[in-house]
């Protein structure tokens, strides 16, 4: 089952990403393939293997040693020629044909030849990479993408694209902008999620709280109705018993005036709670 090109184009942007941050640096990978290119389980692009990386000097544009995977030379490699960062950019763009094809752009007809050196293999492939272009990819992968990868694979490497070049190219730029605004939006649904469970919760402790403050209430209205019952048998009992009438209407007084502005008091919380 072919790879879907929007992951194809995924793939892309972060390994040129990462090769620019290398490049920047002034350092070559020297052995991009898709043996040392590593996934999460989130499509994230890690470049790894950095065991035959050089840094060029101050003063040095090339490097001269003849390392890397044969598969994924650059023409200028097999010529035994000075190379520099285009030559990650050619294995680059193997790697990407490869992906899209399940094949590498130049293969040798007797594979057996190509086990029998590190460093050299047969001199057909050698002619297929300098002199021959690789066949078209799938007819279903857009024309951007294949005149991307076909630019990678320039055989002259002054024509061939450096990395900068190849995040400037306006089907990257727009896919580019088009990862930044996903990203933002998966980052704002996340802070979405996060306050609504985070509102959620308050409410939970704010009704729990209110409940808690209604039992209360609650029950100091019953506490009340107590004894406002009792005051009503006291009264009651005061036309029964004789007692000094002065100090009976004063108690009576009191206690009917305490009951009065508790259940004002309750009435105003009540109000408050429920506003």
């Amino acid at each position: 089952m072919p790879i879907p090109e929007d992951l194809l184009w995924n793939y892309l942007i972060q390994i040129s990403q990462g090769l620019k941050y290398l490049h920047d640096k002034r350092i070559l990978h020297r052995d991009i393939k898709p043996q040392n290119i590593f996934l999460d389980k989130d499509d994230n692009v890690k470049i790894g293997d950095m065991g035959l990386g050089r840094i060029l000097g101050p003063h040095s544009n090339f490097a001269n040693t003849g390392v890397g995977t044969p598969l994924y030379f650059s023409p200028e490699l097999c010529r035994e020629q000075p190379y520099n960062h285009k030559s990650d950019i050619w294995s680059f763009g193997c790697l990407m044909y490869e992906l899209s094809t399940f094949r590498p752009p130049f293969t040798a007809s007797n594979q057996i030849a190509l086990a029998k050196y590190v460093t050299r293999f047969s001199a057909l492939t050698i002619r297929k990479i300098v002199s021959d272009q690789p066949l078209s990819l799938p007819r279903f992968y857009s024309m951007e993408l294949q005149f991307l990868i076909f630019k990678m694979l320039e055989k002259d490497f002054t024509k061939r694209p450096d990395i900068n070049l190849i995040l400037n190219y306006s089907a990257v730029k727009i896919r580019i902008q088009k990862a930044k605004l996903r990203h933002k939006e998966i980052k704002l649904e996340e802070q979405y999620i996060h306050l609504e469970r985070q509102l959620k919760m308050e409410h939970q402790i704010r009704m729990l709280e209110l409940s808690e403050q209604e039992k209360k209430i609650r029950d100091r209205e019953v506490e009340l109705n107590e004894k406002e019952k009792k005051l009503i048998e006291w009264e009651k009992s005061l036309h029964s018993v004789k007692t000094p009438e002065k100090v009976d209407a004063k108690y009576f007084e009191e206690n009917a005036t305490r009951i009065v502005e508790d259940k004002f008091y309750l009435v105003i919380r009540f109000i408050e709670l429920t506003l």
